[in-house]
């Protein structure tokens, strides 16, 4: 079982439809939040909720969140989210949502 914490956690507008991606990490571009799509973008936050485009989306900047993984993780990691972008883009696809889910300090 997850549990959260929020520290601070903001809204944006989805820039895209985010609706398959809730708890991945996001960037904010110029149009809003979405998916990281180069090696140099950071991440600002994991996604709480699951907006399509132009809706509202709820980022959990600061906190201890659920996080959706393709990998297995140790139970209470420090996770940087560059350090996900970094890993989706050397294997050129974002993953598919309904990975591995739990609570990552990050």
């Amino acid at each position: 079982m997850g549990t959260e914490q929020a520290i601070w956690r903001e809204t944006f507008e989805a820039a895209e439809d985010l609706s398959d991606y809730q708890f991945h990490f996001v960037i904010l571009g110029s149009s809003g939040a979405r998916l990281p799509d180069a090696e140099d973008e950071v991440s600002i936050g994991i996604l709480q909720n699951a907006p399509e485009s132009g809706e509202a989306a709820e980022v959990m900047i600061v906190g201890k969140s659920k996080l959706v993984a393709n990998a297995a993780l140790p139970l209470a990691s420090l996770l940087s989210p560059n350090m996900w972008v970094q890993r989706m883009l050397a294997r050129e696809t974002m993953p598919a949502p309904g990975g591995i889910r739990h609570g990552a300090w990050w």
